[in-house]
């Protein structure tokens, strides 16, 4: 049942049960959908580290993924990363994220996660956006690293360069109604 702007009655006017219906049943049917998938929440939180080789090519980090069924086509899906990010090598090292839809349409632009000063350091990136899937099918967003300075350096999720102090990141996906 689909949202029907509320009718204002008058003085004498005549009201049916499909009238009715339609402005206290149905309305109340679209509401109650709405609240039911603004609840649609699923987030992954990932405890164990990863590392890889890096140069300028993007790599799926391992588990670093998250999946959620929008209840309507028009509904948006906010996407929110939060990933502890090191490598082994300083100077101008940057590490760059972005997150995927379906193993293929970019949903977040590269972005520079961390430049480094110094090797062995970890740096925090956080990333929101608000994606339009326009699907009721099963959704998964991946989260991808690269390097971006053109070398070879070691690249790690939750972990320092030097393999000292680790970290939780997370990736949640919360389905936003429109109506």
């Amino acid at each position: 049942m689909a949202w029907t702007n509320p009718a204002t009655w008058l003085a004498g006017s005549t009201l049916t049960a499909a009238s009715l219906n339609e402005q206290l049943r149905d309305n109340m049917l679209a509401l109650n959908a709405l609240a039911a998938s603004a609840s649609n929440v699923q987030s992954t939180h990932k405890t164990t580290t990863w590392a890889a080789a890096l140069s300028l090519s993007w790599q799926d980090v391992t588990g670093f993924s998250v999946a959620i069924t929008p209840t309507a086509a028009t509904s948006k899906v906010l996407v929110h990363v939060v990933a502890h990010v090191g490598s082994t090598v300083g100077g101008l090292t940057q590490i760059t994220m972005r997150v995927t839809r379906n193993g293929g349409a970019v949903v977040l632009p590269a972005l520079s996660a961390s430049r480094f000063s110094a090797s062995n350091q970890q740096g925090l990136l956080v990333l929101a956006y608000l994606d339009s899937p326009a699907t009721t099918a099963a959704t998964t967003y991946q989260v991808q690293i690269a390097g971006s300075n053109g070398n070879t350096n070691y690249t790690y999720l939750n972990l320092t360069g030097d393999g000292t102090g680790t970290s939780t990141s997370s990736v949640t996906v919360q389905e936003v109604p429109v109506p």
